[in-house]
């Protein structure tokens, strides 16, 4: 009996941890896609100089986002985003239009990230 109960505490603390995490991955992805925005808006309105300092504020944002989801997201996927954040700031000081190409990169592989970390039962099987 004291094994099923230990069994049973070891997985409410492995469903409720994983839940936990993919409302931190939400929060996080969140505000990443908000930064982003905004250095977005900040291009289009040809503010190169606020899109230089919301870019700066995205990339600080991104070391801590990825820094801390490391531990439960595979590292391939966010040295993609980690190669495409820091290719941001170059592409607005040479006024380059891929730019807006890496913005909708990120977002939409922020996106798939999200999508492939929430438990689903043809994941888990």
């Amino acid at each position: 009996m004291k094994r099923v109960k230990f069994c049973l505490i070891i997985l409410a603390i492995i469903i409720i941890s994983s839940i936990t995490m993919v409302f931190v991955l939400k929060s996080y992805n969140e505000k990443l896609t908000e930064k982003i925005d905004d250095a977005l808006s900040s291009w289009q309105q040809q503010d190169y100089a606020k899109a230089t300092e919301k870019v700066d504020d995205l990339c600080e944002f991104w070391n801590k986002y990825n820094a801390r989801l490391s531990c439960i997201i595979r590292r391939d996927k966010l040295d993609h985003i980690s190669m495409s954040v820091a290719k941001l700031k170059p592409l607005i000081e040479s006024r380059n239009d891929e730019f807006l190409s890496e913005c909708e990169s990120i977002k939409f592989a922020v996106d798939m990230i999200f999508d492939c970390e929430l438990p689903k039962l043809h994941s888990i099987l």
